[in-house]
């Protein structure tokens, strides 16, 4: 750093108001949701550590859960990958990069305790560069080398149980867990089917190696006439990402004893009128078992062997992904709108923050 940290303006969004929870709607959000702040960054103190963030998360569960606690005077928390740019603790040097859950904004200052804002230790969260798999963005830490990897792995592999020979069936395949879940299910031996917004997100994900996959948004006879359509063996196992009318179809396609991992419901996170189920009766008759889960039960236990498993593959060149990332803070608020309607593009939306990155 070539200036004193009492010298630093650091850079920040907050909320500008809370989503009213009671109308079980989000759809009131825009960007004026949304405020950037400057302030200070203070001088260190005994064991404290200063980041510079390099990459922010914009994920879909925020509008839903964070928003409805989120202080409105702090940045909005967020998993953040990171670089060490100054230290006053033994455990943390100066280049040093890793994640945890910070904020949304250009640095942050970590505790002695090291602890991110959710009490997480974020030493084990450092990228060793000689482990990192050639090639990989750093933005990876905080999507396919991080938790929504391994929130598809739990999908798939732990909850899902998905065995060769069985039909999987993903929705919101396009996604960051979507791209990951169907290519662990192939490897498996799985038929795998998913569904997308976009005719062009539809051709990205039989480029995955999915078996087949249909545009929801203009399938002519609905999702159920779809899914039978591309799944004429019925689903044995579903990763549901959306919730809705998806979840709804399953139901009436799903085999006898299919397992669903219920994930996310972004269908709901956006609507003043949520859909209302009427065949979950289907989950009796089929002796179905439906599993909702959070990655937090999962993390970081599981972390370790995930990261080495699925850096193991992309090595190998045995899984594609990719992150749809924007530039700068500024940008943020109009990219988490878009991000939340499906029209930022393929992959994980992430913020790159230059600015902070070159400090």
């Amino acid at each position: 750093m070539n200036t004193t940290m009492n010298t630093m303006t650091n850079r920040l969004i907050t909320l500008s108001a809370r989503p009213d929870q009671n109308q079980g709607s989000h759809s009131q959000l825009s960007a004026d949701s949304f405020k950037i702040f400057e302030r200070a960054v203070p001088e260190l103190g005994p064991g404290e550590v200063l980041l510079a963030n390099m990459y922010l998360s914009l994920d879909p569960y925020m509008a839903a859960y964070s928003f409805s606690v989120q202080t409105l005077d702090e940045a909005v928390e967020a998993r953040v990958v990171s670089r060490v740019v100054a230290s006053n603790n033994k455990d943390l040097s100066v280049g040093d990069v890793l994640w945890g859950f910070f904020g949304w904004e250009l640095y942050t200052v970590l505790p002695p305790t090291l602890q991110d804002r959710k009490g997480y230790d974020v030493r084990p969260n450092r990228i060793d560069p000689a482990n990192w798999p050639d090639g990989a963005p750093l933005s990876y830490a905080i999507s396919l080398l991080g938790m929504p990897g391994l929130t598809a792995h739990v999908g798939i592999v732990d909850i899902g149980k998905a065995q060769a020979g069985e039909t999987v069936y993903i929705s919101s395949a396009a996604g960051p867990l979507g791209q990951v879940a169907g290519q662990i299910a192939k490897q498996r031996g799985c038929y795998v089917v998913g569904s997308a917004g976009s005719d062009a997100k539809v051709e990205f994900v039989l480029g995955l190696g999915y078996d087949a996959a249909f545009n929801y948004k203009t399938t002519p006879n609905g999702i159920q006439a779809a899914l039978e359509t591309h799944c004429p063996n019925g689903i044995d196992v579903y990763f549901d990402n959306v919730g809705g009318e998806t979840l709804d179809a399953v139901f009436m396609v799903m085999n006898k004893g299919a397992r669903l991992a219920l994930c996310g419901m972004i269908s709901t996170y956006q609507s003043d009128d949520p859909y209302r189920l009427g065949n979950m009766f289907m989950a009796v008759r089929r002796a179905a078992s439906m599993t909702g889960f959070v990655i937090y039960d999962h993390f970081p236990h599981k972390m370790p062997a995930y990261i080495s498993q699925m850096g193991q593959m992309l090595a190998e060149g045995k899984i594609r992904y990719q992150d749809a990332v924007i530039e700068g803070l500024d940008n943020l608020p109009d990219a988490f709108i878009a991000m939340l309607s499906g029209q930022h593009g393929m992959g994980k939306c992430v913020i790159a923050l230059p600015e902070a990155a070159k400090s």
